[in-house]
């Protein structure tokens, strides 16, 4: 079986209508670059041609034109599966935040000045109004974006934490740079005291949601979850996608073909990243050993590996979370 290498990238094609595939299947640009690049180092394109002796030598055993069937039906139900996929309207700007009060904004600005004369902060105390002026600011902004639920559900989780006695951080990034958050018991850094920015928290200007990072002790983080659920009751822990990439998908694919883990372990001694296991010298044995390493990881590099569970972060809702997006139910 011969393979002329044509000008215009479609030698791929060609090859797979040799081994009777469509124009959609499994071999894609990636691949047909590391067959260019693999071919170029053992010098078997000096005549612009792809024979069965090239495909042999890559994949270890010769390619059985026969048995091709065995390639299409995995390759068409990968199609077929595909092509049922729909279109999703992924919704955005949802007021979706659990509200147990009439008037959030109220609620909120209530609790923050009855918090401000308790920790002597008023001017009757301080003897300016410095901290009367930045409550009020905050207050306002918070109000113009409609955040006042998410305040008042960090604060309800953060005040249950410490009076059941579990270790909350005393704040970190930019929401140590609210006042708010300090009069709530968010935080326990006076921002005015150490000259932190608000806007640093919160830019009027942009309307991402505020991030608090509440470091809760990790010993008993189910413990918040599981009162975040009896509180709110629509409640889900955020997945984490794990994708292919660098020296991973090195041991991944070499797993899968039976490679020696002494080898594997060897060349990843070597090497950092994907682009430096393709170029380097210390790793061209390898390469020229295991070729098909480079071939399928070519393919599977920057593609989703699994899912995960994000250790701390939760999602919370006033509806069911699953009439808004969908869920991955796993069972622990």
């Amino acid at each position: 079986m011969l393979l002329k290498i044509g000008s215009k990238g479609d030698d791929v094609k060609k090859l797979q209508e040799k081994l009777g595939l469509t124009a959609d299947g499994i071999f894609g640009m990636g691949t047909q670059n590391a067959v260019k690049k693999w071919q170029s180092r053992n010098g078997l394109i000096a005549d612009g041609i792809v024979g069965a002796k090239t495909w042999s030598k890559m994949f270890s055993t010769p390619v059985n034109i026969n048995e091709k069937k065995s390639i299409i039906e995995p390759v068409a139900n990968t199609l077929e599966i595909a092509d049922k996929v729909e279109d999703y309207d992924i919704k955005e700007d949802l007021n979706l935040l659990p509200v147990q009060y009439k008037n959030p904004d109220k609620e909120l600005r209530e609790l923050a000045w009855t918090a401000l004369e308790e920790m002597h902060l008023t001017s009757s105390w301080v003897g300016n109004d410095v901290y009367e002026l930045r409550l009020n600011e905050e207050l306002d902004i918070i109000k113009e974006k409609k955040f006042a639920p998410y305040f008042l559900v960090v604060r309800n989780m953060i005040n249950w934490a410490k009076k059941e006695g579990i270790m909350v951080g005393p704040g970190r990034g930019s929401s140590a740079g609210s006042l708010l958050c300090y009069t709530l018991g968010i935080t326990d850094i006076d921002p005015i005291e150490h000259g932190l920015l608000f806007f640093r928290f919160i830019n009027p200007e942009r309307n991402d949601f505020p991030d608090i990072d509440t470091d809760i002790q990790d010993s008993r983080r189910d413990e918040v979850k599981d009162y975040l659920v009896k509180q709110y009751r629509h409640v889900a822990s955020i997945a984490t996608f794990l994708q292919f990439k660098d020296k991973g998908v090195v041991r991944d694919v070499s797993r899968v073909l039976n490679i020696p883990l002494t080898d594997v372990n060897k060349v990843l001694k070597t090497v950092d990243t994907w682009d430096e296991f393709c170029t380097s010298r210390a790793s061209a044995w390898f390469r020229e050993k295991y070729p098909e390493v480079e071939v399928y990881g070519e393919q599977l590099r920057g593609r989703i590996r699994g899912t995960g569970i994000h250790a701390a972060g939760v999602v919370t809702s006033k509806d069911p979370i699953l009439f808004t997006v969908y869920l991955h139910f796993k069972i622990s």
